[in-house]
């Protein structure tokens, strides 16, 4: 298993354990509550910068293969993103123009979109590199 292949899993286990975190804790603390406890598993992503090893000098990190698949994996995440980042900025405008008729859209709703934007890319570019290595495992060459 490649280093790229751990970091995607630690992510996509970060980001599980983040979405069940959120769920227990909606009825017993609340919604704010339990974004801040979201939150707080993101700092599971630092693990590799805590309980990073040292490299063999002898050992070669990756290959053309690797990137290949990080760039296709890179792409099609930021293309997520930015459909996300997209609806998530037509969304609350949809919600406060024409639902509740203000102009104006709440400073607060502001981080959150960015950090779903955010969000989408790494976990769909873990989710991708996760899928294109096991393509690439299972048929040889795409």
């Amino acid at each position: 298993m490649s280093q790229e292949q751990k970091m995607a899993w630690l992510m996509v286990g970060t980001f599980a354990a983040g979405v069940v975190l959120f769920l227990v804790l909606i009825p017993v603390l609340g919604i704010p509550a339990a974004f801040s406890g979201f939150g707080l598993t993101g700092l599971g992503g630092l693990g590799p910068l805590v309980f990073c090893r040292k490299r063999k000098p002898d050992m070669v990190p990756s290959d053309e293969r690797d990137k290949m698949i990080g760039q296709k994996a890179t792409l099609v995440g930021a293309m997520i993103s930015y459909e996300t980042f997209i609806l998530a900025c037509m969304i609350p405008w949809g919600i406060y123009y024409f639902g509740q008729g203000k102009e104006l859209i709440s400073v607060h709703a502001l981080p959150l979109i960015v950090g779903a934007g955010g969000l989408a890319f790494f976990v769909s570019r873990s989710i991708l590199l996760l899928i294109f290595y096991g393509r690439e495992g299972r048929h040889g060459e795409e």
